[in-house]
């Protein structure tokens, strides 16, 4: 069973190496979130000393959001291509120098230049520590991940009031060349950030057997299987899979395993987005030594969560080129209307999460509460948020409620708020209790995008999925300054942006409610 994950020593997974990266995650989005965990603290603070609009000051904070999210693509394309160490240390290295070169060119225009840079710096090193710790983590992945979540609350729990203390003794100039030092510390985690060392040995052994292969593939790694996942092989779904590429099917993926295997392709794509709960599809091939197994996990009824395993390590995934009309037939899921419920989901989430945390230490202060006590306010937020984004997880898992359903119940809560509590608020109490509700269902929903577009574009079409709606929510946050601006500067207050964001958390949720009832009614009928 050589194939198997190695359970000691230093090629372990769940092995203390493997906490020691976890840690190093947890560390880097700790240390890493000090400038954007603090821009409502520099968003005041930008309109003071520089004397220029809200709308002006927002626009940096909001590109660094909105070149976070377009760094996804160009990601994944460094890491298939790089040490995931360099990437993060290039990453957080950068993320410092941003920070640092606002102190060294201190005006508005560096600021309008550079915190954007860590914005890109932000999304380079964030999906490389996310990688880095599924490599080397199997049955405790979901604490190490847990693990990193906590460092990013932290960030946000501690840093804001920290951030407006620091501009208070320092001055605002001061303040960023102390955060492009605190931010320096994430750099000792991304030292500590490697592959797991079997991926290192396996890589070197597959280059001297076949460098052109090895070249072309260095860095197409799949996640190893464990132990308890010893189904048997389906002998009907791999002869159909075998008589599907002999008829000349080109979208398949194979493997070439060291020993003398037959190459072997097992799939299992249901791609139907309906609430009934399916089993786990996990197929293998007979023998231990040539493992081709493609597992297609519905969780929670519903939605997949796609992952390739493979046996041994040495072996990469080969595909063949798709052809221009398949590629465009995998577009599919843009005819359907839900892809685009989701994708407006999700921006307004956006749209929110961002224009919330930049702008409600102004909104608070507008009220009289005093600089310190309004950035308590986003430490209230980063607790609602963590404590939402666990409880959904927690909601799914058990089956209380599907995804969508609990969409659809964050979206009209979040419409009561903001067209309720947030023009009422006066008083320090409502805003907290405002601050701390917003954040727990923000969380809530920010954890389902992702999963809800998985059951709706399928398996095999999942990156699509996501780059698409990425694209397109990337794109209308370049609206979102304009509209800051429109409320604070021209109508002088911020409940008209929060009113506006209201409604439509009530459009989508009648859009929610809309689709259950004729999905109910369809099938009654």
């Amino acid at each position: 069973m050589g194939g198997h994950r190695p359970r000691s020593g230093i090629d372990a997974v769940d092995s203390a190496w493997s906490w020691i990266v976890g840690v190093a995650s947890a560390w880097i989005f700790f240390w890493s979130n000090v400038l954007f965990c603090s821009s409502g603290v520099l968003f005041v603070h930008v309109v003071r000393h520089f004397e220029v609009s809200h709308g002006q000051a927002f626009w940096p904070f909001s590109l660094a959001n909105t070149l976070y999210l377009l760094m996804g693509p160009v990601a994944s394309f460094v890491m298939v291509r790089g040490n995931i160490r360099y990437i993060s240390l290039l990453g957080t290295v950068l993320l410092s120098f941003a920070a640092f070169l606002c102190f060294i060119n201190f005006q508005y225009s560096s600021i309008l230049m550079f915190i954007p840079l860590a914005g890109v710096a932000h999304g380079l090193f964030d999906p490389a520590n996310r990688v880095v710790v599924n490599q080397v983590f199997d049955r405790q992945l979901s604490q190490a991940r847990s693990l990193s979540i906590m460092g990013i609350a932290l960030s946000y729990i501690i840093f804001p009031p920290v951030t407006e203390a620091l501009i208070e003794e320092y001055g605002l100039r001061g303040t960023f060349l102390l955060l492009s030092g605190l931010s320096m510390h994430a750099i000792a985690g991304s030292l500590l950030l490697r592959p797991p060392a079997w991926m290192r040995k396996r890589l070197k052994k597959s280059r001297r057997r076949n460098p052109r292969r090895s070249r072309s593939n260095s860095n197409t790694h799949s996640r190893p299987m464990s132990p308890n996942e010893s189904n048997s092989i389906d002998q009907d779904v791999l002869e159909r899979v075998r008589q599907k590429r002999l008829a000349g099917v080109s979208r398949v993926s194979y493997m070439s395993v060291d020993s003398s295997a037959a190459e072997a392709v097992v799939g299992n794509v249901d791609s139907e987005d309906d609430e009934a709960g399916d089993q786990d599809t996990l197929r293998r091939t007979p023998s231990n030594e040539d493992i081709v197994i493609f597992q297609q996990c519905r969780m929670n009824n519903s939605v997949y969560q796609p992952t390739v395993l493979t046996l041994p390590r040495s072996s990469f995934f080969e595909q063949t080129r798709e052809t221009g009309t398949e590629w465009v037939s995998q577009l599919d899921f843009l005819r359907n209307p839900l892809f685009y419920l989701i994708t407006a989901t999700w921006f307004t989430i956006s749209y929110t999460y961002i224009s919330f945390l930049v702008t409600f230490i102004d909104f608070s202060m507008s009220k009289g509460i005093s600089a310190i006590r309004s950035s308590l306010l986003i430490s209230v937020f980063a607790t609602g948020q963590l404590l939402g984004q666990l409880l959904s997880e927690y909601v799914s898992h058990r089956g209380i409620m599907t995804r969508r359903t609990l969409t659809m119940a964050n979206c009209f809560f979040l419409a009561i708020l903001l067209l309720c509590l947030a023009p009422a608020c006066r008083t320090y109490t409502s805003f907290a209790l405002l601050s701390l509700m917003i954040g727990w269902f923000a969380g809530s929903c920010s954890v389902v995008f992702a999963p809800m577009l998985g059951a709706l574009v399928g398996v095999e079409n999942l990156s699509k999925g996501l780059g698409c709606a990425t694209l397109f929510v990337a794109l209308v946050t370049l609206g979102r300054p304009s509209l800051v601006g429109y409320f604070r500067d021209v109508h002088g207050g911020y409940g008209g942006l929060y009113v506006a964001l209201g409604i439509v958390f009530f459009l989508l949720f009648v859009a929610y409610a809309g689709g259950a009832l004729y999905k109910r009614f369809s099938r009654s009928t």
